[in-house]
């Protein structure tokens, strides 16, 4: 017997240069998506940041970005979103590891792993 729901590609945002408003709408928007049965991936979305707009996340602007850091808090918690950082990114901005919330990822290349999702079948989100 066939699902009734087919097999649908991964979602990524490879994302460079997005304010907080910009991110919070984008998180909003993989909300609705998840909310929404008949077109939701399995997968969360997977959200690769790679530039300035990681700074919202630091744990010294917490409280400034208290409402966006909240609500990808639960959006991870619920499997709606993956939030990914650039160690490359990181590095060349002097951020550690330490600064960021439990709850976000870093990886080595942020790029190479939007490729990899691509060529593994990711759409963009």
């Amino acid at each position: 017997m066939q699902s009734p729901v087919p097999d649908q590609p991964g979602l990524m945002a490879y994302l460079v240069k997005h304010t907080p408003s910009e991110l919070e709408l984008l998180f909003q928007r993989a909300a609705m998506l998840a909310d929404n049965e008949s077109i939701r991936s399995h997968e969360p979305v997977v959200f690769i940041l790679h530039g300035d707009e990681t700074f919202a996340f630091l744990n010294a602007n917490a409280e400034k970005n208290a409402h966006l850091i909240s609500l990808a808090k639960a959006l991870d918690d619920k499997r709606v979103i993956d939030v990914k950082v650039c160690e490359i990114w990181m590095q060349a901005n002097g951020v550690s590891r330490d600064e960021l919330p439990a709850f976000i990822d870093t990886v080595p290349d942020g790029p190479a792993l939007g490729r990899q999702l691509r060529a593994a079948g990711y759409l963009y989100f």
